[in-house]
């Protein structure tokens, strides 16, 4: 027989031992250690072997996560700094577009540059006009016909010559009147520039005598160097510049020499996040091919976008500088972490050890010794729920044991004033009240006598008549928490007293309500539900105090009238 005839023999025995095991599994052996596992001799060996592998597994993991987190953190941080400073921008390109157009349109209203017939007044005008605010570079006046009239600075230093754009512009202004401005484009000097051009008409009677063009270098503008300045900080590495999204030119850029050279946004490429109406991708850097950020903002109302662009090692740097204590960290928790647990079990079992004892001793009847097992963990919780349970077993005998004296007290008297100090005595012990009043009511409901204890006795009236009113018509408990704002209840002179927290109970015997028990307290407060029980208990023996005192004098008048009778 070969080998392989055996294992396959083999294979199928174990297969219907196994079946039959399932069908009866109590023919199954059971198998006992002659000698307990290297592993299984202390708790310290056993957490050992399950928490080192986990350990090292977990290391792992977190390490991976850890890193994953951060380098996302990272780009998060990076894109969002881009989004700011791109933003702060986008906004100055409004500002930089309406100065321009204000500018023009209000040098263009200047009566001087109607007057036709003086040339020198006319670059005098303009020169004036050019120094005012530090903004155009060239001012050129035009009449009717596209003639130039005067330009400043003059012809022997300035650039007289218009660029084909300008010419359109001028004979869109000359023919319709409209301000016009154009896109970034070279001058006959190859300077980049963008020109404004506005009409100059009376603005009473509309009359056009011409044009004013205003030119401004795209390389010295003062309010596009702020707005560009803002975006070459981000992480001290960032690029930033302006694109025009109709042509995809770089319209401004703190190189000179890549004005108006080619750019356009990768529409195709994932984004990595959207922020501010703009989006942040991942590209290369076209110059060294190395990985960069790239966060593209459209500028609101205008056809220019912001465009900052971060090299990709600013992100790995600073992933790199927050994970590497982390990671450094979590290596040495791993570590600390087997020789702590052998030390851990030891302080662990120790408050159970603790728990134990004293259960112990209330399964004896001890309730006498305190619980206390310091800390916040779930050993702590528990302790204090034993403890807990102590206090409410051991205050639970000790109300049980009042109301036993109460009710003996009641029982072996049969009059209310020797039975009535026993349960107000009673009712302040047990609810640690300041004062406790018993106000016995007359057939028709009204108070007509009070029992008291606790302080203070007098000048609590008032509120014994509005208590006694409202609790004699209820069948639950009034409960006050807060006195002051129980307007209902009595008149504000009488809310205002010493006591701000009350809880009434109406003493109800079969047909009637012969009284009300009231406890006071000096500050408000809630009540518990086993005050609320243990008081109504009180009012219960007080309702067989009041029945049975009654009774007694019902039967004590029945004597003396027929003692009347027979004598």
């Amino acid at each position: 027989m070969c080998i392989r005839d055996r294992l396959l023999e083999g294979l199928a025995a174990g297969l219907v031992v196994q079946g039959v095991y399932l069908l009866s599994p109590r023919l199954r052996p059971v198998h006992a250690a002659h000698q307990t596992p290297p592993y299984s001799r202390t708790l310290s060996r056993r957490l050992l072997f399950l928490f080192v592998p986990l350990i090292i597994i977990m290391t792992f993991v977190q390490v991976y996560a850890v890193t994953a987190t951060i380098l996302g953190m990272a780009i998060s941080d990076a894109v969002d700094e881009m989004a700011r400073d791109a933003n702060s921008a986008a906004e100055d390109v409004p500002y930089f577009i309406h100065t321009g157009q204000g500018l023009i349109a209000e040098f263009a209203n200047d009566e001087t540059l109607r007057q036709h017939d003086n040339p020198t007044a006319l670059q005098n005008c303009l020169r004036g006009d050019l120094r005012t605010v530090a903004f155009f570079d060239q001012l050129m006046l035009f009449d009717g016909d596209g003639q130039r009239l005067a330009m400043y600075p003059p012809e022997s230093v300035g650039d007289p010559d218009l660029t084909r754009e300008e010419e359109k512009l001028l004979q869109r202004v000359l023919r319709n009147g409209a301000p016009q401005i154009s896109t970034v484009h070279y001058s006959q000097r190859r300077e980049p520039i963008l020109a404004f051009m506005a009409p100059v008409e009376n603005p009473e009677t509309n009359e056009r005598f011409g044009a004013l063009l205003g030119r401004t270098r795209m390389t010295v503008n003062p309010e596009l160097d702020r707005a560009l300045a803002g975006l070459q900080w981000t992480r001290d590495r960032g690029e930033g510049f302006m694109v025009d999204r109709t042509e995809w030119k770089v319209v401004a850029h703190s190189d000179p020499a890549l004005l108006l050279s080619d750019w356009e946004v990768e529409e195709e490429a994932p984004r990595i996040a959207t922020v501010l109406r703009g989006w942040a991708y991942e590209s290369r850097n076209p110059r060294d091919n190395t990985r960069q950020l790239v966060y593209y903002l459209p500028v609101e109302g205008h056809p220019w976008a912001i465009v900052i662009r971060l090299p990709f090692e600013v992100v790995l740097e600073q992933a790199t500088q927050i994970a590497t204590p982390l990671l450094f960290l979590q290596l040495l928790l791993g570590g600390g972490l087997v020789v702590v647990i052998p030390l851990a079990t030891r302080w662990l079992t120790r408050p159970l050890t603790q728990l134990a004892a004293a259960a112990d001793r209330i399964a004896e009847g001890d309730l006498t010794q305190p619980i206390q097992v310091p800390g916040d963990d779930e050993v702590s919780r528990v302790g204090d729920a034993f403890e807990g349970m102590r206090v409410r077993l051991k205050d639970r005998l000790e109300d049980l044991s009042l109301l036993l004296r109460v009710s003996q007290a009641v029982s072996a008297t049969l009059e209310l004033p020797k039975g009535m100090p026993f349960i107000l005595e009673g009712a302040l012990k047990a609810t640690r009240a300041q004062v406790a009043r018993i106000v016995l009511l007359s057939a028709d409901g009204d108070p007509q006598m009070v029992m008291a204890r606790g302080e203070p006795r007098e000048g609590l009236g008032a509120l014994d008549r509005a208590l006694a009113t409202e609790a004699r018509d209820v069948d639950s408990p009034l409960i006050i928490e807060n006195l002051a704002r129980a307007r209902t209840v009595a008149d504000p002179a009488t809310l205002e007293g010493v006591i701000k927290a009350v809880i009434a109970l109406p003493v109800r015997t079969k047909d009637q309500v012969p009284a009300v028990m009231w406890v006071g307290y000096g500050e408000p407060r809630q009540f518990d539900t086993s005050e609320i029980d243990l008081l109504s208990t009180l009012a219960s023996q007080t309702a067989v105090l009041v029945d049975n005192a009654r009774l007694f004098q019902a039967a004590e008048g029945g004597r003396r009238r027929l003692a009347a009778i027979l004598s």
